[in-house]
């Protein structure tokens, strides 16, 4: 929250991430399973963003990627190489995991956290495996 309230006053991105199916990975092949899902998960996220933004686990099996200084495609651009490289990960286990999330923009009085959660509810009600956000580009 600290790096989110010091980026509030700049140009920003907010991504929150959700693991698709997550509970279901962990009650049918257990914790154990459910732990390297989210190990595996974070490495590939933490593999493409690199050391130029930084990103969060805030709880279960949720991350948050905070974007600064970076043009809005290039952020759709990132979310969607995160979306796809998770989709692609090859599992020992009879998986196939994938990622939601919820990409919001700053702007003016716009709370982007809770529009980025807002759309990652979106996408895990409607079609699930899909970055939605309220860019205008």
């Amino acid at each position: 929250m600290i790096d989110y309230e010091g980026s509030s006053q700049k140009d920003h991105a907010f991504l929150i991430l959700d693991i698709d199916g997550f509970k279901a990975i962990n009650d049918s092949l257990g914790h154990e399973v459910g732990d390297e899902v989210l190990e595996k998960v974070a490495s590939e996220i933490a593999l493409i963003l690199g050391n130029h933004h930084k990103c969060y686990r805030i709880g279960g099996e949720e991350f948050v990627v905070l974007f600064t200084l970076i043009e809005p495609l290039d952020c759709i651009e990132l979310a969607e190489d995160i979306r796809r490289s998770v989709e692609n990960l090859q599992w020992n286990h009879d998986l196939k995991v994938t990622i939601s999330g919820g990409l919001s923009f700053s702007g003016k009085e716009k709370n982007t956290y809770k529009l980025a959660d807002e759309l990652l509810y979106n996408a895990k009600r409607t079609s699930k495996n899909v970055i939605l956000n309220d860019s205008i580009y």
